[in-house]
């Protein structure tokens, strides 16, 4: 009983603290342009991309990851070890970067934070999704509850159409990753327009993409916009795997809609900086890799990455995984153990 009532009385709290900082700090979210990025993987890797995006573009740009945190002028790594920071920190942290002159905000919605309404006062201009896979369930009760949690980001997006700012009317958009089953499933949450990505021949997404060349540290693609078939530009992502290539089109997708140049937003995505835990090659000469992959299909994408692209003859791979920390998802300790016993040659498991 006390346990469901700490469930019922948790997000009015948080909500409340959110509605007060965003009172407090004079809703800061209100004076740029605020992009909401939720899934279960990749949130990360696309707020990195977002941002570089921008920035190229001559954006002042703040945001707040699982990575780090920006107020527009100091990039900080994340210490409180909360994507989806609450209790007045997120709107402190946009009336940072609102003085600092940042024309845009780009965060991680978690499905916790959301549930909890750590958004509670945020005007969101941008919902993004990346994909949706079994994550959290302990703590949502179902798969069910976690997907609908997920959505709470774009009933916000739903709530402010339109935002005016220094003259430019930025209207409400989402960008959806068209290869999740559940895209249409979130793209027809609300009436609001919505771009959809994806790797394709045909011309089935708004904006697709076709991958020219795999290689450790590199994926050669094009980009074309919908039913055009002549591509609006070819790069060198910094980045091995489809699934960075999901994300480059998501993040792509969000570019159009914020109005960014194509051709600065293509140096910025060949430019980008190596994200932290993310296919990360943490030494030179040795073929140390440190990636996030913290469910099961994320770890199948990753050691098959590896397998295909960086595993020479004769080499063996050692897997070193452990699930997740304080005991949460323990369903996942099985399969994810499973996925290393199919791609490495010895797997070493850490203590959570």
């Amino acid at each position: 009983m006390w346990h469901s009532f700490l469930q019922y009385i948790r997000p009015l709290y948080h909500g409340a603290l959110s509605y007060l900082g965003a009172l407090w700090y004079r809703y800061p979210s209100k004076d740029m342009r605020v992009v909401g990025v939720t899934g279960t993987k990749g949130k990360s890797t696309v707020v990195q991309m977002i941002v570089a995006m921008a920035r190229r573009n001559g954006w002042t740009v703040g945001f707040s990851s699982s990575i780090s945190f920006s107020d527009g002028q100091t990039d900080e790594v994340n210490t409180i070890r909360n994507s989806m920071p609450g209790r007045f920190r997120l709107h402190r942290l946009m009336a940072e970067a609102r003085a600092n002159g940042c024309e845009l905000f780009v965060m991680e919605a978690t499905s916790e934070g959301l549930v909890q309404n750590r958004h509670r006062g945020v005007q969101i201009d941008g919902g993004v999704f990346t994909n949706l896979y079994p994550e959290h369930l302990e703590a949502h009760g179902s798969f069910e509850a976690y997907k609908a949690a997920k959505g709470l980001l774009f009933t916000a997006v739903a709530k402010d159409r339109s935002k005016q700012l220094n003259g430019f009317t930025q209207t409400a958009f989402e960008v959806v990753n068209g290869h999740s089953e559940y895209a249409f499933y979130y793209s027809g949450l609300t009436s609001v327009p919505a771009t959809l990505t994806g790797l394709s021949e045909t011309t089935a997404f708004d904006v697709r993409g076709e991958i020219l060349e795999e290689a450790p540290h590199h994926t050669k693609m094009r980009i074309y916009r919908g039913g055009h078939h002549e591509s609006i530009t070819e790069l060198r992502l910094p980045l091995a795997g489809e699934f960075n290539v999901q994300n480059a089109l998501v993040a792509f997708g969000v570019g159009e809609r914020l109005g960014l140049e194509t051709n600065t937003t293509k140096n910025a995505l060949e430019g980008l900086a190596r994200i932290p835990g993310r296919m990360e090659q943490v030494h030179d000469n040795l073929r140390i890799i440190v990636d996030y992959a913290h469910i099961p299909e994320a770890l199948d994408a990753v050691y098959s990455e590896l397998q295909d692209q960086w595993q020479n003859e004769g080499e063996r791979i050692i897997a070193v995984l452990g699930a997740c920390g304080g005991g949460r998802d323990r369903w996942k300790r099985r399969p994810m153990g499973i996925i290393a016993g199919k791609y490495a040659d010895y797997v070493i498991i850490t203590n959570e």
